[in-house]
């Protein structure tokens, strides 16, 4: 497999990075630089065991196919390469405009949820993969919807009260607006879970190929959705 394939979305700082550990492991062992250096760097081996891959494989399928289903992005790829501490990615070309509405920002939400939701629809339970920290899915779910009600006028009042940011940051401190945020993300979440269950041959499609390949590029994905009966499919209008 190519190596621009595991290092797509990578700055030019990594990548001079990753070429000068590579450098680094070659030298200390006093031989010249092999395409297996760089391979080692860019993609080190996944030493997790198969259950755990598993479910990362349903995580990132899930959040690909949904993507694609709510008409949010245009997967460029799916992986599940390590990378510090996530184990797995879906990159995806954004397309959703400037001003997006509240219907195209909750959509952007549901596809945030949608790892989460699979590992629960397949997997029984949801692991603690989809938070933990400022990049996390729910952290920007979270974000989005306390931006809707407080920064981007989309709720029931239009009072701005910061960024999206830090609008999620101050919900801690008020109960309200924590209140209106968590029984969005409830609702969401159960749209998540509904459409991860619907296509749920192509999720799982899409989980096997990455557990073969550990990466799918986008036009695979979308062959691997049309051959389980989720290809151009469109989102079926505004949820209440």
């Amino acid at each position: 497999m190519p190596l621009g394939e595991f290092a797509l979305g990578a700055t030019g700082a990594q990548v001079a990075a990753w070429v000068l550990e590579a450098r680094a492991r070659a030298r200390a062992e006093e031989r010249p630089l092999r395409a297996d250096d760089l391979f080692g760097v860019v993609a080190p081996e996944d030493g997790r065991s198969d259950q755990e891959r598993a479910r990362s494989a349903l995580h990132e399928a899930a959040h690909a196919v949904g993507a694609e289903i709510l008409r949010v992005g245009r997967v460029a790829q799916v992986d599940l390469v390590l990378r510090g501490d996530s184990a797995g990615a879906t990159s995806i070309k954004p397309l959703l405009g400037s001003s997006p509405t509240r219907d195209e920002l909750e959509r952007m939400v549901i596809f945030l949820l949608c790892g989460r939701a699979a590992e629960a629809v397949f997997l029984g339970e949801a692991s603690a993969g989809a938070g933990g920290d400022a990049a996390s899915d729910l952290a920007r779910a979270t974000a989005f919807v306390a931006g809707i009600h407080a920064s981007l006028g989309l709720g029931d009042a239009l009072a701005y009260r910061g960024t999206m940011e830090e609008v999620a940051r101050s919900i801690r401190d008020d109960p309200g607006l924590r209140g209106a945020v968590e029984a969005d993300l409830a609702r969401l979440q159960a749209e998540a879970e509904k459409l991860v269950w619907r296509f749920g041959e192509a999720v799982q499609a899409v989980a096997k190929a990455l557990l073969d390949r550990r990466v799918v590029g986008g036009d695979a994905l979308r062959a691997l959705m049309a051959g389980h009966g989720a290809g151009g499919r469109a989102t079926e209008g505004k949820r209440k």
